[in-house]
């Protein structure tokens, strides 16, 4: 993912175990494009990282699995630490609720699209869906359908007047 930043803007990076990790910025530094970048997060055996947030872009961070549950949780809930550790449990996931899809920071009043791999699409508020701590497994935001699951989902901006 490629966000905008400010430079004093705390990173989030979220994985398809569930878990995520917040660091400064500054623990970063700038590099050209033919360099390899620095360790975000320290993976374990057949994980990978799923989403980005930047904590410019909302106070809380809205998590949805392959299953279709979601939840917003408060930013300030996951503790700042230095980048390259593995994290701490962004969302407890079971079977029935599957693996982590997605993450991104967002604001009251904003709405998103999520998409199913059998071709349902949604368009939901965010405040519709519960805030619940890190540990939490979440609600049903979307039914994937038969044989399907969420694949993915996009925050819609909010209008400005």
């Amino acid at each position: 993912a490629v966000r905008k930043t400010t430079g004093e803007n705390d990173i989030m990076l979220f994985t398809n175990d569930g878990m995520g990790i917040r660091f400064s910025e500054d623990d970063t530094r700038p590099m050209g494009r033919d360099t390899m970048g620095v360790r975000g997060v320290r993976l374990r055996d057949d994980d990978f990282v799923v989403a980005m947030a930047v904590d410019e872009e909302g106070e809380e961070v809205l998590l949805l699995t392959s299953g279709g549950y979601g939840k917003r949780t408060a930013i300030d809930q996951f503790p700042r630490q230095k980048r390259g550790g593995v994290g701490v449990k962004a969302i407890k996931l079971t079977r029935v609720r599957g693996t982590l899809v997605g993450a991104r920071a967002v604001a009251p009043g904003s709405e998103i699209f999520a998409i199913s791999s059998n071709g349902i699409v949604i368009r939901t508020a965010v405040d519709s869906i519960s805030r619940q701590g890190r540990n939490a497994t979440g609600v049903k935001v979307m039914s994937p359908g038969e044989g399907g699951e969420v694949t993915a989902f996009a925050p819609i901006p909010v209008d400005e007047e």
